[in-house]
């Protein structure tokens, strides 16, 4: 019976990694066409789009499964000589952007304003868009989701996130909970916090085998949904960096660590308190949007599995049969492939030898047969 490693391992293989051919034949499907979006954009909008930055999952080493999801940040430059932020004291999430200058009877950049000329601008884009995909935008939060197509074939969506970097601050546009639906409120002019920049900067310094345990735990959430996934990946992705920088060592045990890391997972729910990573002074707690009825519910879900990891770990990370009978098929072919090609250097070179020797016999009988010719030739000469 296989150990309750193996099985983490397995897990893993067939039904977590991605497949770094896929993943980089659509990154080049997406770094070209976010390259084209933000010439448009800079040719559309009134202010200077920055350099893209790439985020989210498929940029930090954290995508699982398919390479179907992108996340890229288009700077819109500002004059930090004309503008500052100004905190929102009643939500520490948000932040207004102001003018400097008190005269000015525009004294706010509103990000509900600015975050419907990007749209409109996006919108604009795909419908000249000529190439050879199709692209289906929507709209979420602050981002503008493009859905690419080959044909009828989805091959991944790419959410257009606009930043503002203003006094240090990351900046985007999503919408304040008390501005939805209301066009006139004042909360539409907030932007809210982001840090982004210091979460992808501090994952990208933790090693795969590391980063393998907040991957299992997303696959668990998308195979355990109704128990899981009231929590968006956000929420476990930040807790995993909280507890990847507590600095205990990390065990060998694939099975020890992600043990480990639900433990830590359902305190932190059961409190209901966290903070953003890395800790700020903003006396921010990202768990506020859920109740303690939804965030029991997942950390009691996640003691069950911590009581019994033998049984209950495994049928929380079971591996559908199709996948692993094609697992198997591959893992197969792949040993056939490595036995086919495991003659040593020595064996080659012993092949390589037989196949010159014969050549040098060849040539031999070659010289010789010549030689009798010629011999032949000489005798009949002489005879005449």
């Amino acid at each position: 019976m296989a150990s309750l490693d193996d099985h983490l391992h397995s897990y893993y293989d067939t039904c977590v990694a991605v497949d770094p051919s896929a993943l980089e034949r659509m990154s080049r499907i997406y770094r070209t066409l976010t390259a084209e979006i933000r010439d448009f954009l800079q040719q559309e909008l009134e202010f200077s789009i920055g350099k893209l930055i790439g985020r989210g999952s498929s940029h930090e080493g954290l995508k699982i499964r398919k390479p179907d999801e992108f996340d890229v940040l288009i700077p819109i430059e500002i004059d930090d000589a004309y503008w500052c932020v100004e905190d929102f004291h009643e939500d520490n999430c948000f932040v207004t952007i102001a003018s400097r200058y008190a005269w000015e009877q525009a004294g706010v950049l509103p990000a509900a304003s600015i975050r419907t000329k990007f749209q409109g601008a996006v919108q604009r884009f795909v419908n000249k868009y000529i190439r050879g995909y199709k692209l289906k935008p929507s709209t979420h939060g602050p981002a503008v989701t493009l859905d690419v197509y080959d044909g009828n074939r989805k091959l991944f969506s790419v959410d257009l996130v606009p930043l503002v970097r203003l006094e240090g601050n990351w900046l985007v546009a999503k919408p304040h909970p008390a501005s939805v639906g209301k066009p006139f409120s004042p909360e539409r002019n907030l932007w809210r916090r982001s840090f982004t920049h210091q979460e992808h900067d501090y994952i990208k310094l933790i090693p795969l085998e590391s980063k393998k345990i907040l991957m299992i735990v997303k696959a668990m959430v998308i195979d355990n949904y109704a128990q899981m996934g009231m929590l968006p990946s956000y929420v476990y992705k930040v807790a995993f960096m909280h507890w990847f920088d507590r600095k205990e060592p990390v065990q060998t045990s694939i099975s020890a660590n992600v043990i480990n890391f639900l433990s830590y997972l359902s305190d932190v729910l059961l409190r209901g308190t966290m903070k953003p990573f890395p800790d700020v002074n903003y006396h921010i707690n990202i768990l506020n949007n859920w109740n303690p009825t939804q965030l029991n519910n997942v950390a009691f879900f996640l003691r069950r599995i911590i009581a019994r990891p033998e049984t209950k770990l495994v049928a929380a990370t079971k591996i559908p049969r199709q996948r692993a009978v094609k697992m198997s098929g591959i893992r197969q072919e792949c040993a056939l492939y490595e036995w086919k090609n495991s003659q040593s250097e020595n064996e080659r070179m012993l092949s390589c030898k037989g196949f010159l020797k014969l050549i040098f016999k060849v040539i031999l009988g070659l010289f010789a047969v010549l030689m009798m010719l010629n011999v032949a030739a000489f005798v009949g000469k002489n005879e005449k």
